[in-house]
């Protein structure tokens, strides 16, 4: 289904998915997601990201590293609405995500895409299963890339545009020791870099924007500076500096499910490290 409606990433799925949407704030693991109204109305770049909804992949938490990662070999997308915190905790008041992959199997499988879009988007990716012992133990790779002169001109010749270079995997494993015993180890990494956040001038100035940037004067309407405001300007910007927006994460988990007789115990751990870096304003800030 996802392959059949050229759904390429996370936020692709949720623009076809109601009361949900996606505000994008840099690169594109760094999105703002709002579930029936309910966004988080955090700073993106802040050291500590609690959320007001959950982001899992295999049960697995991972907003602290993306909210829009690989769709590439994703068996299915769970979007829970509403308050989730009796099975996902606090941190979904507004609703939980949970991203199930493909896992490992006992057939050999193999497979290899090469895409060509508008704005000379090139992007290849490839998927392999390698059942290793029958019923035991079997590994599945899969991988992404994709580079794109982007959407948006800048008209300074000093700032660049929203060009994007983008690359991510994932390896897993699958162990099956016996009937009821199922073990599954996963290793993901992702890293973008993006020539600058998306979007165009509106126009409108804010009060904090007036105040640090314009020294109070009257208006809210700020200089057309030579490319207008959307929706008359929808592809146009005016950036007379360099900038570079983008984030790199890579995680560690591991996921074990017995089975009882009536019951199921479940137990997931990881590890996850995020780091981001905004060259607009010139900082740079990690999540670990």
């Amino acid at each position: 289904m996802l392959f059949r409606s050229n759904v390429k990433g996370i936020e692709d799925y949720f623009a076809l998915t109601p009361n949900v949407s996606f505000r994008s704030d840099g690169s594109r693991d760094r999105k703002d997601l709002s579930m029936r109204g309910i966004s988080n109305q955090l700073n993106q770049y802040s050291n500590v990201r609690p959320a007001t909804y959950a982001f899992y992949i295999d049960e697995f938490n991972v907003v602290a590293g993306t909210s829009n990662p690989q769709i590439v070999d994703l068996e299915r997308i769970e979007v829970l609405r509403g308050p989730q915190g009796t099975y996902f905790g606090r941190n979904a008041v507004g609703g939980a995500i949970n991203v199930i992959t493909k896992k490992p199997g006992n057939e050999w499988y193999g497979e290899v895409g090469l895409d060509y879009s508008s704005h000379d988007t090139r992007g290849a990716h490839a998927v392999a299963n390698i059942p290793v012992i029958d019923d035991v133990l079997a590994f599945r790779a899969s991988g992404q890339i994709e580079e794109s002169d982007g959407w948006i001109e800048n008209v300074n010749p000093v700032g660049g545009g929203n060009d994007y270079d983008y690359k991510t995997a994932r390896l897993q494993a699958r162990l099956t020791p016996g009937d009821n015993l199922t073990w599954d180890f996963a290793y993901s990494y992702s890293d973008e870099e993006t020539g600058m956040r998306v979007g165009v001038p509106t126009g409108f100035i804010t009060a904090t924007w007036r105040a640090v940037y314009y020294g109070n004067q009257q208006g809210n309407i700020t200089n057309p500076d030579g490319v207008g405001f959307y929706p008359s300007n929808d592809d146009r910007v005016n950036f007379n500096r360099p900038q570079r927006v983008g984030s790199q994460y890579d995680y560690l988990s591991s996921r074990a499910v017995y089975e009882f007789e009536n019951v199921a115990l479940t137990a997931v751990v990881g590890q996850i490290k995020s780091d981001v870096f905004n060259y607009l304003y010139g900082d740079r800030k990690s999540v670990v």
